[in-house]
C-alpha cells in the first residue's frame, strides 16, 4: 500500500509516486501565486483542453482500495457543466471522474454504477483540500479540509481501458469541455484507503518534502522558501516530511 501517483504540480512534472506512468503537459501553465507556492493553472472559464496527461492504465490502480487527494483553487465558474480535477474517462462513462460543479457549489464523483453529488461549496480564489477514498467494502467517502462530508457504496469498479488516457485538470474527452478553471496543487493517488486521521494530516498542508532518494530533483517546498544542498550519492533514509499544524 503506497503512494502511486504524486504530482506536486510545481515546475517538475515527473511522477514522484511508484507507478510507472507517462506524464505530458497539455497546455497547463505554471505560476508561482498562491498559498501553496508554485502550482499549475488550467482553464480560464472558456473552452479549453488544458490539462496534465497521465497516460493509460491509471484506472487499474483504482480497482480495489484507492484514495485521491488534491488541493484546489477555483478562479470562478467553469466553462461547462463541471470543472474536472481528475478523470480516467469521460464524465458519466464507465471510467472515473472527480471534480466540481460548474458554479463550485457541489463536489462530484462519478464512476460505473455509483456517484456522489454533494452540496459542498468550494470557495473561489482560496485553497481547499479535497479527498475521495474507497475502502475494501467499496464504500466511497468524500472529505473537505480534513472533515468527512458524505459517502456511498460503489456497485462497480472503473472500467480498465488501456486506450484511455487519464488527465489532471480536464476530462478525457478530446474537446476537453469540462476543464478546471483555476489552480491545482499536490495531486496524489494512493492504492489504499486513507484513514480519517491520514486525511486530516494531509489537509494541514505540506511544508517541506525532501524525498532524499531522487538525486536532488523533486524537493517540494510548498509553503516555505528554503534551499537544501543535495549531492548525487544514495541515501540510507528517505521520504522525510515537515507538516504544518
Amino acid at each position: 500500500m503506497s503512494l502511486q501517483v504524486h504530482m506536486p504540480l510545481t515546475k517538475d512534472l515527473r511522477n514522484q509516486g511508484l507507478a510507472n506512468v507517462s506524464v505530458t503537459n497539455n497546455g497547463a501553465t505554471f505560476n508561482s501565486a498562491g498559498k501553496l507556492g508554485g502550482c499549475y493553472s488550467f482553464g480560464d472559464g472558456n473552452a479549453s483542453s488544458k490539462g496534465i496527461i497521465l497516460g493509460s492504465n491509471v484506472e487499474d490502480l483504482m480497482q480495489e482500495e484507492y484514495s485521491v487527494s488534491v488541493w484546489v483553487n477555483p478562479a470562478g465558474n467553469h466553462y461547462h457543466y463541471n470543472g474536472t480535477i481528475f478523470s480516467s474517462g469521460n464524465w458519466n462513462s464507465t471510467c472515473y471522474a472527480f471534480g466540481l460543479s460548474q458554479d463550485n457549489s457541489q463536489v462530484d464523483v462519478l464512476c460505473r454504477g455509483y456517484n456522489i453529488y454533494v452540496t459542498c461549496a468550494v470557495p473561489t480564489n482560496t485553497w481547499t483540500h479535497l479527498v475521495c477514498t474507497c475502502d475494501s467494502d467499496n464504500v466511497v467517502r468524500l472529505y473537505k479540509n480534513g472533515e468527512y462530508i458524505n459517502s456511498t457504496t460503489r456497485s462497480n469498479k472503473p472500467a480498465s481501458d488501456n486506450t484511455t488516457q487519464a488527465y489532471i485538470g480536464r476530462e478525457t474527452y478530446g474537446g476537453g469541455y469540462f476543464t478546471f478553471n483555476g489552480k491545482l496543487n499536490d495531486f496524489r493517488l494512493y492504492d489504499h484507503c486513507l484513514s480519517p486521521m491520514e486525511v486530516k494530516e494531509l489537509s494541514k498542508g505540506l511544508v517541506l518534502h525532501y524525498p532524499l532518494n531522487r538525486n536532488g530533483w523533486g524537493q517540494e517546498n510548498l509553503l516555505l522558501n528554503s534551499h537544501v544542498a543535495v549531492n548525487t550519492t544514495s541515501y540510507a533514509m528517505h521520504d522525510y516530511y515537515f507538516a504544518s499544524g
